[in-house]
Order: structure tokens, then sequence, then C-alpha cells
């Protein structure tokens, strides 16, 4: 496992997690998807897909819907939330640098803050692999954090706005978090080959704990 911080499957051992998606997510796929004629054949995939609740929503909504993980605990509570809601989708354990799907697989990829939990530089390779997934015309949504979230600069630091083992917030102990900026962010997509890049923000607070993230759309040319 390449970008996969093996700290992950603890977690998901240890903790339930949401069983809906983001408001921001379902916000995404209702502009985008809604009115395709045949959702059954929109591709769509949830890249690193946790607990399940965006794939679970997808496959609900009708999509053809597929769905990764690096942790086997992750893959298996979301095939049991499919199960126990009589839907379907593709699941299977991988890596987010090497997914192993096909050139142009998916019209659209769904990363609910996974490329972010990594360095600089995997972070770089992982948007590179979702573009490659990507049909021609494909979407991206992409959700991180910004250093207004508590926890920044806490813990190990890494490198410039990556740190390991965070030490209070929402995100505590949960690994490798790289804080981005919407500049950074829209230069690394664009770098790749991606167009159409907006970024907006998502700023709230949570038993007192700040989360900032970017949400990133984006297109393949």
């Amino acid at each position: 496992m390449g970008s996969f911080d093996r700290n992950w499957e603890k977690v998901h051992q240890e903790r339930e997690w949401g069983k809906y998606p983001a408001e921001s997510t379902i916000r995404f796929v209702a502009r985008n998807y809604y009115s395709s004629p045949k959702r059954c054949k929109v591709k769509i995939l949830d890249f690193g897909c946790g607990g399940g609740a965006t794939t679970w929503y997808l496959a609900a909504e009708g999509f053809d819907t597929y769905a990764f993980d690096g942790s086997i605990t992750a893959v298996e509570k979301t095939r049991q939330l499919l199960e126990a809601h009589n839907v379907k989708a593709a699941l299977r354990t991988a890596d987010a640098l090497d997914t192993e799907y096909e050139n142009e697989t998916f019209d659209a990829v769904i990363d609910c803050v996974c490329a972010t939990l990594n360095t600089l530089g995997n972070i770089k390779k992982i948007y590179s692999e979702i573009f490659r997934i990507l049909k021609p015309k494909g979407k991206l949504f992409s959700t991180s954090f910004t250093a207004d979230t508590t926890g920044y600069s806490t813990g190990e630091k890494l490198e410039e706005n990556t740190f390991r083992s965070i030490t209070e917030g929402a995100i505590f102990g949960h690994g490798i978090v790289h804080f981005t900026t919407r500049e950074e962010i829209t230069a690394m997509l664009s770098e790749i080959g991606f167009k159409n890049i907006a970024v907006d923000t998502l700023r709230y607070t949570d038993r007192g704990n700040i989360i900032s993230q970017p949400m990133v759309t984006a297109e393949r040319d």
C-alpha cells in the first residue's frame, strides 16, 4: 500500500461513522447527474469509501457505483451497509496510488477527504491517478482541509503544512493530514491537466472545533 496509512485500519475497527453523505456531495451529484436520463449508465467512483455513506447514497440513487478503500474493515462495513439497504456497488480493497481501474472508466470521481490524508507528493500522484481513470469531460469532486482547521500545526511535522498524529480537533489521531490552500490545489490540478477548476470553502464549528474544507470541482479535458 503506497499511500494507505495503516493507522486507518485500526480507526475503522474501533470507530463507527455516519451513514449519510455530506450535503456538499449530494449537491455535486444533484447538480451534475440527477437529470441524466439513465442513471444506471453513469459510472461514479467513491474514492476512499470509508464506512460507505457516499457509496450507499450513490447506489440508492441508481448510479453505476464503484468504491474502494485501503482498509479491509472499511470495505467490509461498506458491503454490510449496502446489503442492509438492498443496493449494490462494485467494491474492492486498493491503494489510492494504484486503484487498478482501467483508463477513462468513470464519469465522476468523488474524493471525500481521502487524497488529503497524505504527503503533498502523494497527493499529486493521487490526483494524477484520478485524472487517468476519468473519462474525457469526467468530473472530480474533492474535499480536504485548510490551515484554519483545529489541529493544524499540532503533532509531528513531516513537511510544510503536513502533520502526523494531530493532537486536537475533529481530525485528532487520524494519521497524516495535509492542509491545503485554494491556490495550491488549483495549481496542482491545473498542472495535471484538469480544467474548469472551482474551489468553494465550507467552514463550520463542531463542539467548539473549527473545520474548514475546500470543496473542489474540476473536469478532465
